[in-house]
């Protein structure tokens, strides 16, 4: 039987279409009827659409290939209690995502190795004051509460924020998370889900 690169075309774009709707890259908000959609990637509202073999973010030059979430680490960490899963298997950073689909390349090329490991939020706000050279009540203070509890209420609705991520490159120090890392620990003091829940974090390295 031939298959047609029409065909091939055509069952990217069903796959990528069935990876958005399904909330994939994030909760879909509205089908805007004009190929885009807007989606809530955990932090903010952003516009996608789907071009060639890739989903696009419109508001940035970010682009996941149909398949990008096969090469990164499986999340496995869940609350005992709820068994619920409260990170999706991807950061907000396209680039550090980039480095579990080409580790040989970004390794080589870049000089620089991600990893993901399991802390408990006050862990990960302790490796963010370290990494800023700061007290912890320090970074506390960019804490703003509205925000962190309506992200842990959305959790607590099911949604799916990106996993929290640190950098150490060329002497400077990245963090992209605080307040997702401080809504699970409100979820933890006000009960909703066991005092010793982690959560995944990607760290990056300079090899």
């Amino acid at each position: 039987m031939n298959i047609s690169e029409e065909e091939v075309i055509g069952w990217i774009y069903d796959k990528n279409l069935d990876d958005l709707k399904k909330g994939v890259y994030g909760k879909v908000i509205s089908d805007n009827n004009d190929g885009t959609f807007t989606i809530n990637d955990g932090t903010r509202h952003v516009e996608m659409k789907i071009e060639g073999n890739y989903v696009v973010f419109l508001n940035s030059y970010t682009r996941y290939p149909y398949e990008w979430e096969k090469a990164l680490p499986i999340i496995s960490i869940k609350d005992l209690r709820h068994e619920q899963l409260y990170f999706e298997n991807r950061t907000q950073m396209s680039d550090t995502d980039g480095i579990f689909e080409q580790p040989n390349y970004y390794n080589v090329a870049k000089g620089r190795t991600a990893k993901l490991i399991y802390m408990t939020p006050i862990e990960y706000m302790g490796y963010v004051s370290k990494g800023f050279d700061s007290a912890i009540e320090e970074q506390m203070e960019h804490i703003n509460k509205e925000r962190t509890e309506q992200y842990a209420n959305d959790m607590l609705k099911g949604d799916l924020f990106p996993m929290v991520s640190m950098e150490y490159y060329k002497g400077d120090f990245y963090q992209e998370g605080r307040h997702r890392a401080m809504a699970i620990q409100y979820l933890i003091n006000t009960n909703e889900i066991s005092e010793d829940t982690q959560i995944p974090v990607v760290v990056v390295v300079e090899e």
